[in-house]
């Protein structure tokens, strides 16, 4: 079983697809308006990136306490 896709709201959906295309090599597929944006990597792993306005509440969600994402790196050097 593959994890298919992760879906992140955040405050601002275009600094979260600044991060994940410029710092950890994903490819954007779609911007929505700034409002919800998809992303891809080479593992034809999607994050779905969400903007807070779309759940028409104006406080940033919270996650867990230890919530996280990880990805696989080959080696320390590419982290």
């Amino acid at each position: 079983m593959n994890l298919n896709h992760i879906n992140l709201v955040v405050k601002e959906v275009d600094q979260a697809v600044h991060l994940f295309t410029h710092c950890l090599g994903f490819r954007l597929i779609v911007n929505r308006s700034s409002k919800m944006a998809v992303l891809e990597n080479d593992h034809n792993f999607a994050l779905v990136i969400w903007g807070q306005v779309l759940n028409k509440k104006e406080e940033v969600p919270e996650y867990p306490e230890n919530f996280h994402i990880g990805f696989y790196q080959p080696d320390e050097e590419a982290v």
